[in-house]
């Protein structure tokens, strides 16, 4: 009967052991798959916080794309509006069409004119021969309010046309395009000559200077043949009216002695 107890006792404890092995198991099988159900619960949220965030940026863009795309075409539409209205064919258009009609269709009456198809019909061969569907564009000159008058030019106008010796020398003496010569100009105080600019007075003082030049230089021979020579020797220095006046002193002679008057010696400069 004792060992029978032992037994007993011994099968109770195997069992207890048992049981105790297989509830350890059941709880860690348990954690872990609670475990797995959380970790799995953290990753889907922050992927679906990864894809918020996609979303929304790939909304900002597509919305930033759209503006942009919305502001072009504006600019576009806007740009071929312009250009349409600007457009001169309406108003050639237009004038065509007036002049489309031979004269003789208007003496039919009017319930025949009224019946003619909106082509325009050519002209019979009896009647008077009509005017040309259109008419060329003829060129209108400029009328006196629409271009400076030539004879109240400027020291500033003048300045842009006269490169030269010979063209200030042509200007001075003689004047050109229907204009006085500009020294009978300046000595009757034409006040139209320094308006327009403050520098007039300036750029009229230069001119002087080298009128005076070519005078002194003239003493003795042709003043063609000294307004040639200071004009190729300013294309050779590649130098204007303005560097020629500012010539003193001894760059001023030195600058008389390189003329080239061909076999009439030079006088010497004062």
């Amino acid at each position: 009967g004792a060992v029978q107890a032992v037994l007993a006792q011994l099968s109770l404890k195997v069992a207890t052991t048992d049981v105790v092995e297989k509830e350890a198991e059941s709880t860690r099988e348990t954690i872990e798959t609670a475990f797995g159900n959380l970790t799995s619960l953290l990753n889907g949220r922050m992927e679906v916080e990864s894809a918020r965030e996609r979303a929304r940026r790939a909304l900002a863009f597509g919305a930033q794309q759209l503006a942009n795309a919305s502001a072009e075409l504006a600019s576009t539409s806007m740009s071929t509006m312009s250009t349409f209205i600007s457009s001169p064919d309406d108003e050639a258009t237009t004038v065509d069409t007036s002049l489309a009609l031979p004269p003789g269709s208007f003496t039919t009456s009017t319930t025949t004119a009224s019946a003619l198809p909106s082509t325009p019909l050519p002209a019979p061969v009896t009647l008077q021969s009509a005017p040309p569907l259109s008419q060329p564009q003829q060129h209108h000159p400029p009328t006196s309010t629409q271009q400076q008058n030539q004879s109240d030019l400027s020291i500033t106008d003048l300045a842009l046309q006269i490169k030269t010796v010979g063209q200030l020398m042509c200007e001075w003496r003689q004047g050109s395009g229907g204009r006085q010569p500009l020294q009978e100009r300046v000595k009757e105080g034409d006040e139209s000559l320094m308006k327009g600019s403050g520098s007039a007075r300036k750029q009229l003082s230069r001119w002087r200077l080298v009128v005076a030049l070519v005078d002194e230089l003239s003493a003795g021979r042709e003043e063609t043949v000294v307004v040639t020579a200071m004009d190729k020797q300013m294309a050779k220095e590649k130098v204007g009216l303005r560097a020629l006046a500012e010539k003193r002193g001894e760059q001023r002679m030195k600058w008389i002695e390189c003329l080239d008057f061909g076999t009439t010696s030079a006088p010497s400069p004062l």
